[in-house]
């Protein structure tokens, strides 16, 4: 034993040696504790200099990496900013400077722009490859590189843990433990990070000011739990979540240069991050841009359309010359359709966008009262976070392993329903998914549309639409674009394989319908029905099939989609800005001003 004098008995802490706890007035002010392993702090956590051994400071700087916790959002925390008093302040600040000071302020902006849609280019890259290592080992590993991807490892080299008990429990163990420490993490060091972030950013591009939501800390746990969470199987995705990736990003560059200290500069950075980040995510500058100014940005002047429109073309070009998925398309959902739509297959097409839009309507009423339920402060005490995580990630693999289309991730499945059957089956893992799951035939041609493979669609629809419904809400990082374009292509798949048996039967059109076509447009009914996105959601899905002669049935499925779900509801994000009480100003399109005349 030894002892050491510590002065200041003004100072509150506590020390614990030998299993006792000592105070300041023990044994006249003089603290004991071993050399075999001391642990002495004040009460607000901090330590005495010199007190600590050097694996106490390792242990407890992985523990706490950050002294500062951080907190979600709350009346107490927000505050609104003026924004148009803050540019007007920028205004008479820039004018104030020489010629070359301004000339070297505008061109921070683009430069910014570009930087940023680099940035998301690379986060995206990294949750791509962390994704694909991580979910290949549920299924498998390949004996050349464990962490290797299926589709990237030779057929011969991968070695399968089979569909017995033995691949049941690695998929549903890895699973669970991937999605669980997602959202121990989230919970410990980040709560900000969780969910897709989407409301918080429309809230601050709206004025407000949200602490702890866009800092380079929340980035840092966003990125790899999103990765886990993905991996781990559970019904979500992490293009929504690229959007709060996006702005991070932008919010840390803002911090290096003084004129974007200004809150409405900062923001005009933000809406151009939003369209690198949705550009990085669908490989679509143009419906990028669109989404920014669409959904999430209520202020967007033509300039900071510009500086979007820069932010999307650098991260879009850094994603072809990448080329990513080895198949020279800039996405995993690129298709090339050859059918052409006949207008009597419109009004299939319109009953794909009433059902995108009673399906969205349904989707966001019940996972808004069950996030309610799980907001209340029982539910907070008897399951927490990290606990909830992972009972809803074991039921989600458990009810995705018995049918081929839920097991593997959201994202193969769906450019396996998107896309036609291919004449060389079974050579790619879209191939071998068309196949096992009745799709296509081992031939490569379109499956005969029999009452097995309709009720596989359903069920499958069915069983994502639960599973999103309980999982969107959860302390992980997930985005809920990929689960519904799951569930719209089941739905729009089944209709499209009815379609084209019936028309073998009676010959209703002139051309053979293109299931993939069918499953693409309802698609982005369901999506469109969720997340209230018109003009945006059309351009991304035209620049995914590369072609025009589509553009009338997704106009058509997503305006009868938003009609049908704003009858019904509001749109998810803003049900979840009301949920959380954020300030928000919405657009009252009802209201105008009128000015009086006073006499």
């Amino acid at each position: 034993m030894t002892t050491s004098s510590l002065a200041g008995d003004e100072h509150d802490f506590k020390a614990t040696t030998l299993g006792r706890s000592v105070s300041p007035s023990d044994e006249g002010g003089l603290l004991h504790y071993s050399d075999a392993g001391p642990r002495l702090r004040y009460s607000n956590g901090t330590y005495p200099r010199g007190v600590k051994s050097w694996w106490a400071v390792v242990i407890d700087r992985i523990q706490h990496p950050w002294r500062r916790k951080q907190h979600l959002p709350s009346w107490d925390s927000v505050h609104t900013v003026e924004l148009n008093e803050e540019g007007q302040l920028h205004k008479a600040k820039h004018h104030s400077r020489s010629c070359l000071i301004r000339w070297w302020f505008a061109m921070q902006g683009w430069m910014l722009a570009a930087i940023a849609g680099f940035l998301c280019f690379v986060s995206y890259i990294c949750i791509e490859l962390g994704v694909g290592a991580l979910s290949s080992i549920r299924f498998g590993f390949c004996t050349v590189k464990p962490f290797r991807p299926q589709d990237l490892c030779p057929v011969e080299r991968w070695l399968s843990w089979g569909d017995g008990f033995v691949g049941f429990s690695a998929s549903v163990g890895l699973g669970t433990v991937m999605a669980s420490l997602s959202a121990w993490l989230v919970n410990h060091y980040a709560p900000a990070a969780s969910g897709s972030g989407i409301p918080e950013v429309k809230t601050i591009l709206n004025g407000c000011v949200l602490p702890d939501v866009v800092t380079l800390r929340t980035l840092c746990i966003k990125v790899p739990c999103l990765v886990l969470a993905v991996a781990s199987g559970m019904a979500l995705g992490h293009e929504g979540p690229m959007v709060h990736v996006a702005v991070c990003w932008a919010q840390f560059l803002s911090t290096l240069f003084p004129q974007y200290q200004n809150e409405g500069k900062r923001r005009e950075l933000f809406s151009a991050a939003v369209a690198g980040g949705i550009s990085s995510a669908f490989g679509t500058p143009v419906g990028g841009v669109l989404f920014s100014l669409e959904e999430v940005s209520s202020r967007f002047p033509s300039r900071t359309l510009l500086l979007a429109f820069i932010a999307s073309v650098v991260a879009t070009l850094a994603l072809s010359i990448s080329n990513l998925f080895g198949t020279g398309h800039l996405t995993l959902f690129s298709v090339k359709y050859t059918a052409i739509c006949h207008p009597s297959e419109y009004v299939m097409f319109a009953l794909l966008g009433i059902a995108g839009g009673l399906v969205g309507a349904a989707f966001n009423s019940i996972n808004i009262r069950w996030n309610a339920i799980r907001m209340t402060s029982n539910y907070k005490e008897r399951i927490g976070p990290v606990l909830e995580t992972s009972i809803v990630a074991v039921l989600t693999l458990v009810s995705s392993w018995p049918l081929a289309l839920t097991r593997p991730l959201n994202q193969l499945t769906i450019h396996a329903m998107f896309d036609t059957c291919s004449p060389e089956p079974g050579e790619t893992v879209r191939g071998q998914i068309q196949t096992q799951t009745g799709l296509c035939t081992h031939e490569g041609y379109f499956s005969e549309a029999d009452a097995a493979l309709l009720a596989c669609l359903g069920l499958a629809a069915v069983i994502r639409f639960f599973q999103t419904s309980v999982t969107i809400g959860t302390a992980c990082p997930a985005g809920l674009f990929v689960p519904s374009l799951f569930i719209g292509a089941c739905l729009g798949r089944c209709v499209g394989g009815s379609v084209r048996a019936i028309n073998a039967a009676h010959h209703f059109f002139v051309h053979s319908p293109d299931p993939g076509v069918y499953s693409m447009v309802g698609a982005a009914a369901v999506l469109g029905g969720v997340c209230r996105i018109t003009i945006s959601l059309v351009v991304i899905m035209l620049e995914l099939t590369g072609g025009l002669d589509y553009v009338v049935p997704f106009m058509l499925s997503v305006l009868l989609a938003k009609a049908v779900g704003d009858a019904l509801n509001d749109g998810i994000y803003d049900q979840y800005i009301v949920l959380k009480e954020y300030p928000f100003l919405h657009e009252e399109l009802d209201v105008s001003c009128l000015s009086t005349v006073m006499t």
